[in-house]
């Protein structure tokens, strides 16, 4: 037993010797220690970088305002003309409070052309309700432009509905504009539809220029000169009626020259200088039209 402990106590001092003499060698430094064995149990970790954020792009306008917005933020003036198309085609598929709504969002300049195109199309369709929109125009240019497109396409077919439209509109340029447009056309149209609708109006301007319309536009095949007459009678400017009056003549002469004469000689209403003149262009054959 005794053998065996100084065995051991003679081994243990080996170690202890070689120990202290590795320490002394590498003067107390850490060696590096070898690399461990990657284990056939575990992957190695790869570090993953993270991927760069990629923007997304806005969705396309899918509402009409929205693609009204773009196409006006793409070109603010119209230039190319793609945001009254988009107004034009509203329009067309009748959604003319849509298209009349979006004329606010668009820059100020372009709203008269915008309500044109518009307004133009909706008295097409639906008149009444064309110009019933119209009060919502505050602007004075505007509502000129639109007054003025919707009077253009709705007395295309429907004369008479314009003039009794344009009759109330108070008076100016607008009005002037409405109504003569109505009364030239009515008077192509349907010239005795437009005398009955005369004879519901007052004297005045109004049925001066219907008249002396209706008589410019028609002639014996439609009408006698003694119904034209009437009309000439009836209108109260001098001179309008005066004008209208040798329209009347210068038919009356191929016609009935002898009852032209008679009525030259007695109407009333025609001064000195106006009977002479329409006399002796009764009595040549030429057919220029008697000077006062």
């Amino acid at each position: 037993m005794r053998s065996n402990h100084l065995l051991l106590a003679l081994a243990f001092g080996v170690c202890l010797a070689g120990g202290l003499g590795h320490f002394l060698a590498t003067g107390g430094k850490k060696v590096a220690e070898a690399p461990a064995l990657a284990s056939p149990f575990h992957a190695p970790v790869k570090t993953v970088a993270h991927a760069e954020t990629v923007p997304v792009a806005d969705a396309p306008p899918t509402t009409d305002a929205e693609k009204f917005q773009a196409l006006l933020a793409a070109d603010p003036a119209d230039v190319d003309g793609q945001a009254a198309g988009l107004l034009d085609e509203l329009c067309r598929a009748g959604k003319f409070e849509a298209a009349f709504k979006l004329v606010g969002e668009a820059p100020a300049e372009l709203h008269a052309e915008f309500f044109e195109i518009i307004f133009s199309r909706w008295a097409q369709a639906r008149p009444q309700d064309a110009v019933q929109a119209l009060a919502a125009i505050t602007d004075a240019t505007e509502h000129s432009a639109a007054l003025r497109a919707a009077a253009d396409s709705w007395n295309l077919n429907g004369a008479g509905g314009l003039a009794t439209y344009a009759i109330g509109l108070p008076a100016g340029k607008d009005r002037d504009y409405a109504l003569g447009l109505a009364l030239d056309n009515w008077s192509l149209q349907d010239p005795t539809a437009l005398a009955t609708w005369l004879n519901t109006l007052p004297p005045g301007e109004e049925f001066d220029y219907g008249a002396a319309m209706m008589i410019a536009r028609t002639d014996g095949a439609n009408r006698t000169p003694e119904l034209a007459l009437k009309w000439v009678e009836n209108i109260n400017a001098p001179s309008v009626r005066y004008d209208s009056f040798l329209r009347v003549l210068a038919e009356w002469k191929q016609t009935d020259p002898a009852a032209a004469q008679q009525y030259v000689a007695n109407a009333p209403w025609l001064e000195q200088s106006q009977r002479q003149a329409a006399t002796a262009y009764l009595s040549t054959t030429r057919q220029d039209t008697p000077q006062e």
